[in-house]
């Protein structure tokens, strides 16, 4: 399966928590909580077309290895 692109993760995840991010950002070090995850996963998810695993952002060290992992 194709790697989603990091611009589109990385737009999704600006619209949750409402400012800008950046691929080498993390997503719960910019204060983002597990109401916030829900609802990025559930976007991903949309977007993609596909269950994504929650468990993959919590993992993930950078949206950038966020993207590589949904991929």
């Amino acid at each position: 399966m194709d790697q989603p692109s990091l611009d589109l993760l990385l737009r999704l995840a600006g619209e949750v928590l409402r400012r800008p991010v950046g691929p080498e950002d993390n997503f719960f070090a910019l204060s983002a909580d597990s109401l916030a995850a829900v609802e990025y996963s559930l976007r991903v998810e949309e977007a993609l077309g596909r269950e994504v695993d929650i468990a993959l952002l919590y993992e993930a060290a950078t949206f950038a290895d966020y993207a590589r992992l949904v991929g």
